[in-house]
């Protein structure tokens, strides 16, 4: 199993200083990956949907604080360039919000920038009203999701000249150079069902997982049970286009609170965790004491999920490194 944090790009920590500190901490203590959100306007109605901090720390903190979000592939080229030993990724980038050839001239520059260490995270997005900022129909926006996808992936990875005409995007004798010296994860982040799941059952994470992508990335909710549920239908989608299931990767992005026992992490996240409207005892959510979140990572082994995002909740900075170095000290080598 591999592990990476969630760095304070927004929140109550954000800050260019913070983040570094955590990722170069990230980076000491053998941590595989760092990561930042995607978002280009961020209200003060998200203010709570955050990568690192508390309900109780967003309270304190000003306005102008909880406004700040730092762009997500600028921060990591920077970071890659201070912490050269350490992989780098987007959970998740909105594919919508961006100009497909734009973003993958992006990707290419960012991975050989990175010598290799950037994992594409992309998404569709669930944010209404950024849509409508940005002049694209969120009911749309999986339609558009498809064509972004095909565009990227082949103006990365196929041919000289490039020519599309789709519903949502058209341009003729387009050039994408350098080509990726290797090949740029693309990890496709989409939540997964929470009820049954039957042949019947529209499941477009899977079906573009299966067809553009190397990993399932999705986010809240993603039990062990969850992934076992949409097993058959990703192998599926996977025979469909062709493909062997076991080149499909699984990772999840979650939340965490290492403490020395359950009742302090209970303790310490109950207030956001009720704002969020989460169950902090849930199978996907990780607080509690190394040896309770340890067993919770077990549970996810017979389902093949190796990469885990953290996203620490605590009440300060200082809290979060502690924890990440408690993580680090006493839970990464119990899962090897």
């Amino acid at each position: 199993m591999r592990f990476g944090v969630r760095l304070p790009q927004d929140g109550p920590f954000a800050s260019a200083k913070n983040m570094i500190r955590v990722a170069k901490e990230a980076e000491t203590l053998g941590f595989s990956h760092v990561w930042v959100n995607d978002h280009i306007s961020w209200s003060t109605h998200e203010k709570y949907h955050l990568g690192a901090g508390t309900k109780e720390a967003v309270d304190k903190a000003s306005r102008e604080q909880i406004l700040v979000k730092y762009d997500s592939l600028t921060t990591l080229a920077a970071i890659s360039g201070i912490c050269p030993n350490i992989k780098v990724g987007t959970a998740c980038l909105v594919l919508p919000l961006r100009a497909p050839l734009a973003l993958a001239k992006a990707a290419v520059s960012l991975r050989e920038l990175s010598e290799g260490r950037f994992i594409m995270g992309v998404c569709a997005g669930n944010i209404e009203e950024e849509a409508t900022l940005h002049h694209y129909d969120y009911n749309e926006r999986g339609k558009i999701m498809d064509e972004a996808l095909q565009i990227i992936t082949e103006a990365l990875h196929t041919g000289e000249v490039h020519n599309y005409r789709g519903k949502y995007y058209q341009y003729e004798e387009a050039y994408l150079y350098p080509k990726p010296s290797k090949h740029i994860p693309l990890w496709y982040g989409g939540r997964l069902p929470t009820g049954e799941v039957t042949s019947a059952t529209p499941l477009a994470a899977l079906r573009r997982t299966a067809k553009y992508c190397d990993a399932l990335f999705p986010g809240l909710y993603s039990t062990p049970d969850a992934f076992r549920k949409v097993q058959p239908r990703l192998e599926d989608y996977c025979r469909k286009y062709n493909r062997d299931p076991k080149t499909v990767g699984k990772a999840i992005e979650t939340f965490a609170c290492i403490t020395r026992t359950d009742e302090e992490a209970l303790s310490m996240t109950r207030p956001t965790m009720k704002e969020r409207s989460i169950d902090p005892l849930d199978s996907w959510v990780f607080l509690g004491s190394p040896s309770t979140v340890t067993e919770k990572f077990e549970a996810y082994k017979p389902m093949r999920v190796e990469d885990f995002e953290l996203k620490f909740v605590v009440p300060t900075l200082e809290e979060m490194l502690t924890q990440m170095r408690r993580f680090a000290a006493e839970v990464i080598p119990s899962l090897p």
